[in-house]
């Protein structure tokens, strides 16, 4: 399908939450794009993956075996320049929608 071209600028912010070992790629993505963004929300794309290293005699304990993932999302709207307002206030639906459908954790 033919979308024109953007006049106004995108913006883009990274995320990095902590999942358990269990939560997919899909499952991800699928909360980010439930989350309440006003169609603010463009992309969402996955570019990071950090799992820490276990010693190979070591027992896991709970939550060791939980990764990092980050996520870039660009946002963009097609009346007006986003505000910082406007833009926090998206990122932090995205993270709540994670947090209360996945149980993720910020990374700060």
């Amino acid at each position: 399908e033919f979308k024109p071209v953007a006049k106004l600028q995108p913006v883009h912010r990274d995320i990095a939450v902590v999942v358990a070992d269990d939560v997919t790629h899909a499952a991800l993505m699928a909360a980010i794009w439930a989350a309440p963004t006003g169609g603010l929300l463009r992309e969402a794309q996955l570019f990071d993956v950090y799992r820490p290293k276990l010693a190979k005699d070591a027992v896991p304990m709970d939550g060791a075996t939980d990764r990092s993932l980050a996520v870039r999302l660009t946002l963009n709207s097609d009346e007006a320049t986003l505000s910082e307002e406007h833009i926090e206030s998206t990122v932090k639906a995205i993270v709540d929608q994670l947090t209360g459908h996945l149980g993720v954790r910020q990374r700060v």
